[in-house]
């Protein structure tokens, strides 16, 4: 017979069934993921406004309570920056100093004690965020939805992404990659993420010079942010512009396509791309020349 340590606690009873009295550890489980709640609370500590942090599970929530000067919002930011969205927790209380025990540790039963103050939910705003809070409600069978809060922190998960992502052209006019759902902060970035990518455009990216104006064409995620370190480093000669579009059109002729309706007039150009973007931009300067427009 082969034995493993799973770390819970549990005793026989006299009428021989087991009673499970919980963990040796810090780990808990929720919505499905087993979570260190040490993992947590070392990341919001490594925030230069924090002096220290507890983290427990309060139903499906984790709830952080932190000594320092942090405001939430920032703190929270640093956590999504850091841990998958399912670990970041989904309320923060900042104190002067958190209670401790009469050996200098930090009284976990103490905390739990104090009273909160809840944080109010943000309420699906506009066409695209409701849309988007309705598939939510019908997927994760949740009674409400927090356009503050990530997918996963609503329990969401990768099938659930996949089922949602299935039917959004249909619902929502355009695709939506089941990977957004699970990297977007919360459904309100979401809905601004999806905004971006059904109206594609050039945004400039830097240089004020008087040369042709570079036009670059971004990778897979079809976002032009990335592309923002390249500008800063190239000369200040001529005007530098990224494209936003949806990387899930079905071709890179369609793609190609997109990219040139964005382009106004027929004023000298360069394009280039990146990782996938290369492609893209080839054939779009191969559709320019078929045109008689390069």
């Amino acid at each position: 017979m082969r034995l493993f340590a799973t770390g819970d606690m549990a005793r026989r009873r006299a009428d021989g069934l087991i009673e499970i009295l919980g963990r040796r550890d810090d780990q808990v489980q929720l919505r499905g993921h087993r979570i260190e709640l040490a993992e947590v609370e070392n990341t919001l500590a490594s925030h230069p406004q924090v002096v220290q942090a507890s983290v427990s599970a309060q139903g499906e929530t984790l709830v952080a309570h932190v000594a320092g000067t942090v405001e939430p919002a920032a703190l929270l930011a640093h956590a999504r920056n850091i841990l998958p969205a399912y670990m970041v927790p989904g309320a923060v209380h900042v104190l002067s100093a958190l209670p401790v025990t009469s050996s200098g540790k930090i009284d976990r039963e103490a905390l739990a004690t104090l009273p909160s103050k809840p944080q109010k939910p943000l309420r699906p705003r506009g066409k695209l965020e409701k849309a988007l809070a309705e598939l939510w409600r019908e997927a994760l069978d949740c009674l409400s939805v927090d356009a503050g809060r990530s997918f996963a922190e609503h329990g969401g998960h990768s099938i659930a992404a996949l089922a949602i992502s299935a039917q959004a052209r249909e619902i929502l006019g355009h695709a939506l990659p089941a990977t957004w759902l699970m990297e977007s902060s919360s459904l309100r970035a979401l809905a601004k993420r999806l905004s971006v990518a059904a109206n594609p455009s050039w945004a400039r990216l830097g240089g004020s010079g008087q040369g042709a104006a570079l036009h670059i064409l971004s990778g897979i995620s079809g976002e032009s942010g990335v592309l923002q370190p390249l500008a800063d480093n190239l000369s200040d000669d001529r005007p530098v512009m990224g494209f936003d579009f949806e990387p899930t059109a079905s071709s890179v002729m369609q793609m190609a396509e997109i990219g040139c309706s964005a382009l106004s007039g027929n004023e000298a150009l360069l394009l280039g791309g990146w990782s996938l973007g290369g492609v893209v931009a080839h054939a779009a300067a191969r559709k320019l020349e078929q045109e008689g427009k390069a």
